[in-house]
């Protein structure tokens, strides 16, 4: 649905004042910023997005009430996360063959797309809600701020592309010596891999597509998606194709996907994981789950960083 033919997004959005009229309340910013979040679902062209979210950003910085431009910012950081949610990996496919005509994003380069699909996942994962309006959310904020996780706790593990959220080298080093060697990363970053196996799936390369063979180390995208990522690993284990494996995973035990990691041996990990560079630790705790016949070994390299527990 485009922003033009949309009444809904047309009445709620078309309340942002023009230029030079930047008198606007925090009340009425607020307001706006919570209309904002609603209307914007509605909105799958990314050129309309950006013309809002442009708009949203000047008059951020012409504001008569400065108390007023944190609410503008949420409202920007909201826009950002639709276009980054607009910009799947197919879309962005399209994007770049420019097969699809409402996907021209003139002005919008790889960084800031980069950042969008950043703050969508965040939302993805649920650190991110666009109903949050409370007093402190972190929507109002910078792009950068909220990317980095300033004072927020956000900064974990949401891009591929971006090494400051790899898996930590202490995490690695114990699955390294768990299994003895990783054949397979299916869920690998772009460009120089982190982790040091033998094979690596990037996203262009659709690891779900393909079996997985030998020892497997498995970081999966922390999004909905997960629970393909968690039960593939599973089944390729059951299937005896993956020898041994050890996922690195948050400890979300009220998930339904969680469930087909009930014969595992875990490792509950304690505190929360700093993801490399990151300053703050994760919004969430992670348990490392081992796949295959010798957990006193698994237990032996990770007892010290978290309990090990078997189900009983």
């Amino acid at each position: 649905m485009s922003l033009s033919g949309s009444v809904v997004v047309t009445k709620e959005l078309a309340q942002l004042p023009a230029l030079p009229n930047t008198d606007i309340t925090p009340q009425a910013a607020a307001t706006l910023e919570q209309r904002i979040a609603v209307a914007v679902q509605q909105i799958d062209s990314v050129d309309d997005l950006l013309e809002w979210q442009r708009r949203a950003e000047a008059l951020s910085v012409y504001l008569k009430d400065k108390e007023a431009a944190p609410y503008l910012w949420g409202a920007q950081r909201r826009i950002e996360a639709r276009v980054g949610e607009v910009l799947g990996p197919g879309r962005e496919a399209m994007l770049r063959g420019k097969k699809d005509p409402s996907l021209t994003t003139e002005g919008l380069n790889k960084d800031e797309r980069s950042d969008f699909r950043q703050i969508a996942d965040l939302v993805h994962r649920g650190l991110l809600r666009y109903d949050d309006d409370a007093e402190d959310s972190p929507w109002r904020s910078s792009r950068r701020a909220l990317l980095l996780g300033e004072g927020n706790g956000m900064a974990v593990h949401y891009a591929s592309d971006t090494p400051e959220w790899y898996t930590p080298p202490e995490i690695i080093e114990r699955v390294v010596a768990t299994l003895g060697a990783i054949d397979l990363d299916p869920c690998s970053n772009t460009g120089t891999p982190n982790v040091p196996a033998k094979r690596h799936f990037t996203e262009a390369d659709d690891g779900l597509a393909h079996p997985w063979t030998g020892r497997v180390y498995m970081n999966p995208p922390y999004g909905d998606a997960i629970g393909r990522w968690v039960t593939k690993l599973r089944d390729e284990f059951t299937a005896g194709r993956t020898k041994a494996a050890v996922a690195l995973v948050p400890a979300r035990t009220d998930t339904a996907w969680f469930a087909a990691l009930r014969d595992c041996t875990l490792c509950l990990i304690r505190g929360r994981l700093r993801f490399s560079a990151s300053q703050a630790g994760a919004p969430f705790p992670s348990v490392a789950a081992y796949f295959g016949t010798d957990a006193s070994r698994f237990a032996q390299s990770f007892s010290d960083v978290g309990d090990i527990w078997r189900r009983v």
